[in-house]
């Protein structure tokens, strides 16, 4: 869990913040999906329910379900921009290539 966590994030320029580690990042996003699965035969609309909220400042607010927002703020608490990582088309299609091959290695 912990690659997928790293590749992803260095690939969109994210880095973990300071004293963090991916591997920590994975701990607490897997902690927190089994805490929500527990919680769902007695609370089932943690998992139907939907609503409209802008949590990190995007541009238009979209459809959030809870364990969506659980963890896109678990995870993105714990990163922060990375600023060695440039955004060119180049590093745009080495991204690309390695979703569409399956290669989970950072560029």
């Amino acid at each position: 869990m912990a690659t997928a966590y790293s590749w992803v994030a260095r690939s969109i320029g994210l880095r973990p913040r300071a004293g963090i580690t991916f591997e920590t990042v994975a701990r607490l996003a897997v902690a927190t999906l089994r805490g929500l699965i527990l919680m769902t035969p007695s609370n089932p609309e943690i998992i139907s329910q939907r609503f409209q909220a802008n949590p990190f400042e995007a541009p238009e607010p979209a459809e959030w379900s809870e364990p969506a927002l659980a963890i896109a703020s678990v995870v993105l608490g714990l990163l922060e921009t990375d600023p060695e990582v440039e955004w060119t088309d180049e590093h745009e299609r080495s991204v690309a290539a390695g979703l569409r091959t399956g290669r989970w290695a950072a560029s």
